[in-house]
C-alpha cells in the first residue's frame, strides 16, 4: 500500500511536516519525489484526565487541557480531535481560571516518598518487561479485539504486574534511573490493564474500538466508561473467584 504525499507537500515542501519527512528520509524514502509505503497502525492512547468546563481535575491545583484531558466534548472516536477547541478554547479557560484562583492558600502537603524497593529495577529488566507489555498490547488489544484475546491479555498483564512487583522488591539500592524505569513501567501497566478491562467489558464496536465478536454498535453502550485502579482489583478478585469455582468443579 502506497501513499502519495506530494499534493500535500507541494506548498511548503520540506517545511510541511519536518518530523515525518525526517523519519522517511532516515528510512530511505523521498516523499517529495515518490509515493511511500504505509501500513495500518494502532493510535496512541485516547482518554485522559477528567476535567470540568474550566479544565479543573479532581486533584486540587491540577488543571488539564488539550490531548491530555477528557473534557467530554468529543464522542467515542477521539482520533480526529478539534485542536481549536481542545488547545485554544480550553487552554484559554485554564489560563484564566488559574489566574483567577491565584496562589494556593493551602499549606503544601508532605511529599509522598517512594519506598526504597520501588526504585530498584535494573535497566535490562525494564527493557524486557516493556517489550513484553508492548507485544501483548499490540497482539491482543490492538486494532481488532475479541473476548478471548482480551482475557488472555488481562492474564498476561496481571502476570507482568506480579513480576514487576517481585523484581523491585528484591532489587538494588535506589538511584534515579531505576526509579524512572519503575515508575514508567507501573504507569504503562496501569494504563494497559485499564484499557484492556474497558475493552473487554464494552461488548460492541464504536469509534476506534472494534470487537470482531461484537461488530455492531449497541444503544445500551452509548455512554462513557470511567475506571480506576480499584476496578482492576475488583476484576482480579472476580477472575480469581471464577478460577477457583472451575477448579472446584
Amino acid at each position: 500500500m502506497l501513499l502519495d504525499l506530494r499534493p500535500a507537500l507541494v506548498a511548503k515542501g520540506e517545511a510541511s511536516f519536518p518530523q515525518a519527512l525526517s523519519l522517511c528520509h532516515r528510512a530511505g524514502y523521498e516523499p517529495l519525489r515518490e509515493p511511500v509505503p504505509i501500513a495500518p497502525a494502532a493510535h496512541y492512547h485516547m482518554g485522559g484526565i477528567i476535567t470540568d468546563d474550566r479544565g479543573r481535575s479532581s486533584v486540587d491545583g491540577l488543571w488539564a487541557c488539550g490531548e491530555v484531558a477528557m473534557t467530554g466534548v468529543h464522542g467515542a472516536n477521539r482520533l480526529a480531535s478539534n485542536s481549536l477547541l481542545e488547545g485554544l478554547v480550553f487552554g484559554r479557560r485554564v489560563a484564566e481560571d488559574i489566574r483567577e484562583a491565584g496562589p494556593s492558600t493551602q499549606p503544601a502537603a508532605e511529599p509522598r516518598r517512594c519506598p526504597p524497593a520501588v526504585a530498584s529495577l535494573p535497566a535490562i529488566e525494564a527493557v524486557r518487561l516493556r517489550e513484553t507489555l508492548r507485544r501483548v498490547m499490540a497482539a491482543q488489544v490492538g486494532i481488532v479485539r475479541d473476548a478471548s484475546g482480551l482475557h488472555a491479555a488481562a492474564d498476561a498483564l496481571a502476570a507482568l504486574q506480579i513480576e514487576l512487583d517481585n523484581l523491585v522488591a528484591t532489587g538494588a539500592p535506589v538511584d534515579f534511573a531505576a526509579l524512572l524505569h519503575c515508575c514508567e513501567l507501573r504507569n504503562m501497566l496501569a494504563v494497559a490493564r485499564l484499557v484492556t478491562l474497558a475493552a473487554s467489558l464494552r461488548e460492541e464496536s464504536r469509534g476506534a474500538h472494534f470487537r470482531s465478536d461484537f461488530p455492531e454498535a449497541r444503544d445500551e453502550w452509548r455512554r462513557r466508561q470511567v475506571f480506576g485502579l480499584a476496578d482492576l482489583d475488583a476484576a482480579a478478585a472476580d477472575a480469581a473467584t471464577a478460577r477457583s469455582r472451575i477448579t472446584a468443579s
